[in-house]
């Protein structure tokens, strides 16, 4: 702990107090611990959260909130700190969480009470939540790489198939076709498709033995990372979204969706998720899952996945016993079912990496314990 950058500083403001010490320390400390966890989708939330939440105004400017929330309450440093030094996980969780929903309760009461004592202080209006874990990237590329894929896997294109002429996908995806070009080169590379001369592109069986050279490659290393890392991601965030969602699903429509799980090689997941995110009400929880679903890839990891009937089979029903749960009116199982499915994948997708492509350092991914 002692070798984290800010630990002196909120040791300080533990022998200080945190009301002379105010929230940065604990919070830039918060951040060292998410940094060092190996998963970079942590801290860049975390950093992201930090610029929208006006901690600093609630902390530093805010009487009525230093009053509820910084006085007489267990230290928040003390709190992270006897976290860190905890063996227990389950422990940690709920302390974590009782102090992370002691902040929220006491920011809600602040803004009610703000608002009630300056009734005449103007709405805030243009400012929308925003989280971009593919900025630096090509956004058209990936966008055509991540589509193409997703339909191979599936088998809306299949072996044998012809994909669309470059001219039809540039329509198609309202793009030039130079970055067609370099969408299907990638996927040339991946061993999913060819080029013919004069006939065009043709859907071929992934071969293992460019797939394993593709796997040498330190960029295609650190995008297989990175899906690890939304899936871990994926796992903490869709229980409270499937939880705040649950009440919202009509009868109708989860006869839609069942209706739906028959249409063969469908992802009954990928189809519940739309549900999902089509009733989250809370405009970061929906950017975020949104944009940790776009780091999925769901296709391209299917395509080339040698087991991946059965894997696929067994994820569809272990989605269809959430669906019945929700069905059932058991809302806080639906939650817990549709993690779970999230937590196969990482499972099934971590063994892969592992014993085929020799991947060492992807066994040090911990998958999220169910509490």
């Amino acid at each position: 702990m002692e070798i984290m950058p800010h630990y002196k500083q909120a040791m300080k403001a533990l022998r200080l107090g945190d009301a002379s010490g105010e929230w940065s320390p604990p919070s830039k400390l918060g951040y060292d611990i998410l940094r060092i966890g190996g998963n970079s989708l942590f801290s860049e939330l975390y950093s992201t959260f930090g610029l929208y939440n006006k901690l600093a105004f609630f902390a530093e400017d805010c009487p009525y909130f230093s009053k509820h929330f910084l006085r007489g309450a267990v230290s928040v440093t003390s709190v992270i700190i006897d976290t860190l030094k905890g063996d227990d996980p389950l422990t940690k969780y709920n302390q974590l969480s009782d102090m992370y929903q002691k902040l929220t309760d006491s920011i809600e009461h602040t803004l009610n009470y703000l608002s009630e004592t300056t009734p005449k202080c103007p709405a805030q209006t243009g400012l929308k939540f925003s989280w971009n874990p593919m900025r630096g990237q090509d956004y058209y590329y990936s966008k055509i790489v991540d589509d193409m894929n997703l339909k191979i896997g599936l088998g809306e294109y299949s072996v044998g198939i012809y994909l669309p002429y470059e001219k039809q996908l540039a329509n198609q995806y309202d793009v030039s076709l130079s970055t067609v070009r370099k969408a299907l080169s990638e996927l040339e590379q991946r061993g999913f498709v060819k080029k013919l001369n004069g006939k065009g592109t043709i859907v071929i069986e992934p071969d293992d033995t460019k797939l394993h050279q593709l796997a040498l490659n330190s960029g295609y290393v650190e995008k297989a990372l990175r899906y690890l890392h939304a899936l871990q991601l994926m796992i903490f965030i869709i229980r409270p979204a499937a939880l705040a969602a649950a009440a919202r699903f009509t009868r109708e429509e989860l006869d839609e969706l069942a209706d739906r799980f028959t249409s063969p090689g469908s992802v009954h997941l990928a189809d519940i998720l739309e549900a999902i995110l089509k009733h989250t009400t809370l405009e970061p929880l929906y950017v975020i899952l949104s944009e940790t679903n776009h780091l999925l890839e769901w296709g391209h990891h299917f395509a080339y996945y040698p087991s991946k009937r059965h894997t696929l089979s067994h994820l569809n029903k272990k989605a269809i016993t959430a669906l019945r749960q929700l069905y059932e009116g058991n809302a806080s199982s639906f939650a817990d079912g549709m993690a779970d499915c999230y937590r196969y994948i990482l499972i099934c997708m971590k063994k892969n990496m592992v014993e085929k492509y020799k991947f060492h350092n992807v066994a040090n991914i911990r998958v999220p314990e169910k509490y």
